[in-house]
């Protein structure tokens, strides 16, 4: 995977070279928003800001409008990267952007439905501590098998501090099997990046600053 920013006003210069090579949209775009966790010390935050090999990153994600909320925790250990998916109980409810208590019922409701889980991923020490949302499109080129995803209009909201924040910038994410199919597609979308948007809402909406 590699991913790119590109500013909003080059936008179209994207998609036009997307359509030049053949790239078809796929799925309907739409909303993304994610709640993340985080501990007191914010050791997710700061595991990825220092780069270290073992890390973890835990959601819960839902989109559009729906009701229907999957937690989702993600690990990073050397290169062996895994991902966890836990599809929450009906009658979760997402009432006035209340981000804080609605991560908070999140928690209690996998304790009291999955404890096994809720203990062996320390959920326990967990605390809702970023909450965003962007639009998303889907690209692929189906000779190459390579995926693109454009991410836009990144908006931010701390559950810590209740201040909100956006930015200009659009994420392009690319996926793909074989690297050397990449090498065939001439692609200038962006400046290469390792952009979390984790780590950059947590730094728009609180006094953290990069540690770099």
């Amino acid at each position: 995977e590699i991913k790119y920013i590109c500013p909003r006003q080059h936008i179209e210069k994207v998609y036009f070279q997307l359509n030049k090579l053949n790239f078809e949209r796929i799925y309907v775009p739409r909303i993304i928003n994610n709640i993340y966790f985080d501990d007191y010390t914010l050791s997710s935050f700061y595991t990825n800001e220092d780069g270290i090999s073992k890390r973890e990153k835990i959601r819960v994600r839902w989109y559009n409008k729906e009701k229907k909320y999957t937690l989702e925790i993600k690990k990073k250990k050397e290169f062996l990267n895994t991902k966890v998916s836990l599809s929450l109980s009906n009658g979760l409810s997402l009432n006035n952007r209340d981000y804080k208590s609605f991560g908070e019922i999140v928690l209690e409701s996998i304790q009291k439905n999955n404890s096994k889980f809720y203990y062996e991923n320390n959920l326990d020490l967990k605390i809702p501590t970023l909450q965003n949302a962007y639009f998303r499109e889907y690209f692929y080129h189906p000779n190459l098998d390579i995926r693109i995803t454009l991410d836009k209009n990144l908006n931010f909201t701390s559950p810590i501090t209740n201040l909100t924040a956006s930015t200009n910038d659009n994420i392009i994410e690319v996926k793909y099997d074989e690297k050397n199919h990449l090498k065939r597609i001439p692609l200038h979308i962006g400046e290469k990046s390792k952009f979390s948007k984790y780590a950059k809402g947590l730094i728009l909406t609180t006094s953290i600053t990069k540690i770099y």
